[in-house]
């Protein structure tokens, strides 16, 4: 699922998909609930959407991954550990 948002897909998740409701809270997925109606109601949403309002719930997703998973914040969380160990700076 974090490949896909880095890549602007469309995403359709249940919440447990999205445990700390970080999808949810930045309008980057359709969130649904895991039974055949609701997953369905989603899909008719994507389905409805506009390919500019389609486009930018991907980029929504995309923003979401690198905010919480890009490198700069993987570098700087690697650079702090290696310094709580005396290694480096």
């Amino acid at each position: 699922m974090i490949e896909a948002a880095s890549l602007c897909r469309r995403l359709l998740l249940t919440s447990a998909a999205d445990p700390g409701g970080l999808f949810a809270e930045l309008d980057a997925a359709v969130i649904v609930e895991p039974n055949p109606a609701s997953v369905a109601a989603g899909m008719q949403v994507l389905h409805n959407l506009s390919s500019a309002d389609r486009a930018a719930l991907g980029q929504r997703a995309r923003d979401a991954v690198n905010a919480s998973f890009g490198w700069d914040l993987m570098a700087a969380d690697f650079l702090a550990a290696l310094s709580a160990y005396g290694i480096g700076n």
